[in-house]
């Protein structure tokens, strides 16, 4: 309901606007080309988004997505302490979070709910606990390794290395920099968690989180940071195709099967949005040819500007926490406008990377609980949203400049 809304003020905004600039005329064939580009988006995009889908598949048959679930689970037990009692509880959350890593919305999604419900069975009342609102933020805080569907579009755009923003991704989430507050605050020593799990970078790099969060924060002229950065975003197709391959054939997974059946559910996610990407496109086009996108921009632009966000993300930003088609549609048309590889097409892409459809999550997770009272989660997933919003943008200004 609330998109819905959104649209039709889109509609009539850039009708008003067109009727008041003179621009009338021009908005039907902005129409037309906003539907032309929700078709290119979905023949560019539809393929890759497809055959990374089968991949994402063949990992999670052959084991990868349970090895990683299993490596979480000491951290898991620190964050979650009183669900972890609980053994189903335990193994709901590990394979939650592993596939949110992987980029496993479909997988992430169930596993996330048992859990909750899992929690929400010893709660007196509809009130949340605090491991359960935890449990929630975390969910809205996008924390995935493998951002495939955005570097889809920044690959169709035309960008020279389309998983460049994978460790933006990484380091940017304000869901790691609140586990770490967390721990900060329950006065555990979180700096042993960062040695036990080393990121290996294709070209045989290895280096703890803590070296990445230091790299970050201290960035020096030797250009550190900017090496680790390049070496890490050698995640590419072939490197995940070679991988997935490899362990499908040793554990007896029938490879070809699970990368047909992964494509069949990516091309299920193209069509689900592709009805979406043409209505949203079609009034962000309608909007631009009007000018009221420009007085948008100028009407944000000082708050954004005090913020560090560039104010042409700014419908971005309205769209995010409610529609994920919408944000992508959002999204693809900026990185479209402003080239892949320029400052406002890449804060676009981590900005959409490193949040998440936010009150569809909140619906999602306490409807199935049967919450009422979600107490502090709201709150902190409006400003966990806020904060990947910002830290996306200060990190693609500080590692590619202005």
């Amino acid at each position: 309901m609330a998109l819905s809304r959104i649209w039709v003020s889109m509609i009539c905004v850039a009708l008003v606007f067109g009727a008041a600039s003179g621009r009338g005329a021009q908005l039907g064939a902005a129409a037309a080309q906003g539907v032309q580009q929700a078709v290119d988006f979905c023949l560019t995009v539809g393929g890759m988004i497809c055959l990374w889908s089968g991949v994402m598949e063949l990992m999670r048959r052959c084991g990868i997505a349970g090895g990683l679930s299993r490596l979480l689970r000491p951290v898991l037990r620190r964050l979650f302490p009183h669900a972890a009692r609980d053994a189903q509880a335990l193994n709901a959350l590990s394979m939650n979070v592993s596939a949110n890593l992987l980029g496993l919305g479909n997988a992430a999604t169930p596993a996330g709910v048992r859990a909750a419900q899992a929690m929400a069975r010893e709660l007196r009342g509809d009130a949340a606990s605090d491991e359960l609102c935890l449990l929630v933020v975390l969910n809205t805080a996008s924390i995935q390794l493998l951002p495939v569907t955005i570097a889809a579009v920044r690959e169709a755009a035309g960008a020279a290395v389309p998983f460049d923003i994978r460790l933006y991704n990484i380091t940017g989430q304000k869901a790691i920099l609140s586990v770490l507050m967390m721990l900060v605050s329950q006065g555990a020593d979180y700096t042993s968690l960062f040695h036990a799990f080393p990121y290996r970078t294709p070209i045989s790099r290895s280096f703890t989180a803590q070296e990445l969060l230091d790299a970050l924060a201290h960035e020096d002229e030797s250009g550190y940071t900017h090496h680790l950065l390049r070496s890490a975003s050698g995640a590419n197709l072939c490197e995940g195709l070679r991988v997935s391959a490899l362990c499908g054939v040793l554990t007896g997974t029938d490879v070809f099967s699970a990368l047909t059946d992964g494509a069949r559910d990516g091309l299920k996610t193209v069509m689900r949005i592709f009805p979406a990407l043409v209505a949203l496109l079609t009034a962000v086009s309608m909007l631009r040819a009007s000018g009221a996108l420009e007085a948008l921009t100028r009407l944000c632009a000082p708050i954004l500007a005090r913020l560090g966000i560039p104010p042409e993300t700014a419908m971005l930003l309205l769209v995010r926490p409610i529609s994920g088609s919408g944000a992508l549609a959002a999204a693809s048309d900026i990185i479209q406008t402003y080239g892949a590889d320029s400052r406002i097409g890449r804060t676009a892409a981590v900005m959409l990377g490193s949040t998440e459809t936010t009150f569809y999550v909140l619906a999602v997770y306490f409807g199935a609980c049967g919450i009422r009272h979600s107490r502090w989660a709201i709150p902190a997933a409006i400003v966990a949203d806020v904060t990947g919003f910002v830290t996306a943008a200060a990190l693609v200004r500080c590692l590619w400049g202005t």
